[in-house]
């Protein structure tokens, strides 16, 4: 038995004027120029962390820009946040600590445990970082548009939400 399909049954299943019609994903094709394109993303940063690990050790940027970002934490906690192991986190700690970088506290909820925070020296050092890699990026983004440059910051977050704990 086949049914007849009538003008009305192929009115009911097109999309009523001015309903949008539901978004389909991407084709394999489009996801993967787009994983081509994170890929080469994270090359360029590749080679960027190498440059700046010859000029200054970049296992004591990412202590302090970590701090800058979470606040006094325990060296333990640090190591895990950082993945990296206690004994190296301890050796820049160290440093930091005589560089006037960071300072040692007591934890207030466990008076046998340390904290570590920034300084003000610290905090200071990571805001011109800060400062001077965004004035880079501005500048290799000269000929966007704010609109480009916020649309893009919306779907990278979206983009990083969506695949956190995917892999």
């Amino acid at each position: 038995m086949t049914a007849a399909v009538t003008s009305a049954d192929r009115d009911s299943l097109a999309p009523a004027p001015g309903r949008p019609t539901p978004p389909t994903g991407p084709t394999f094709g489009e996801v993967e120029q787009l994983t081509h394109a994170v890929r080469e993303l994270f090359m360029q940063a590749k080679a960027r962390h190498r440059q700046a690990a010859q000029q200054t050790d970049q296992g004591r940027l990412t202590v302090l820009f970590t701090l800058e970002k979470a606040g006094p934490m325990r060296p333990s906690t640090l190591a895990k946040e950082i993945h990296l192991d206690l004994s190296t986190v301890s050796r820049h700690l160290r440093q930091l600590e005589d560089e006037g970088m960071i300072a040692k506290t007591t934890d207030a909820g466990d008076k046998r445990a340390l904290q570590v925070e920034l300084t003000a020296a610290g905090s200071t050092l990571v805001r011109q970082y800060m400062k001077e890699r965004v004035e880079q990026v501005q500048a290799a983004l000269g000929r966007w548009t704010a609109q480009d440059v916020t649309l893009l910051t919306d779907l990278l977050h979206r983009f990083v939400g969506d695949i956190e704990g995917s892999f």
